[in-house]
């Protein structure tokens, strides 16, 4: 008989934590900048009509995460704890987030900036 003294698992779990908002699909389009999107480039404007394309101009121009919620209906937008630089605190990490969040949406006081974690497995 063998013994295995290591970690053994037999099932996938993805899980992340992040920090930022959590919109509908209805509210990303909703809350988008006009001055925003002014700032794309042709090719850009035409690839924002799916929301796969949003979620690629939001991790490619704004460095931020986009994660799909347990229900189609929701998406996650910030960036992940892991992201906090060593010369940085708690606080300026926010604030760094919701600055960058800002540049793209007209969020207003209604949407709730805070800490979302998510975990599924795939078994």
């Amino acid at each position: 008989m063998k013994i295995r003294n290591g970690f053994i698992s037999n099932s996938s779990t993805c899980s992340f934590l992040i920090y930022g908002v959590c919109l509908s699909k209805e509210e990303i389009s909703k809350y988008l900048k006009e001055d925003f999107l002014n700032e794309l480039n042709e090719e850009e404007k035409k690839e924002m009509e799916s929301l796969s394309s949003i979620k690629w101009i939001l991790e490619n121009k704004l460095n931020l995460s986009v994660s799909r919620a347990d229900s189609d209906e929701y998406f996650f937008i910030g960036k992940s704890w892991s992201g906090v630089r060593d010369d940085q605190t708690g606080f300026q990490f926010k604030e760094e987030i919701k600055e960058i969040i800002n540049k793209a949406f007209n969020v207003s006081d209604s949407i709730r900036f805070g800490t979302f974690s998510e975990a599924w497995s795939d078994y």
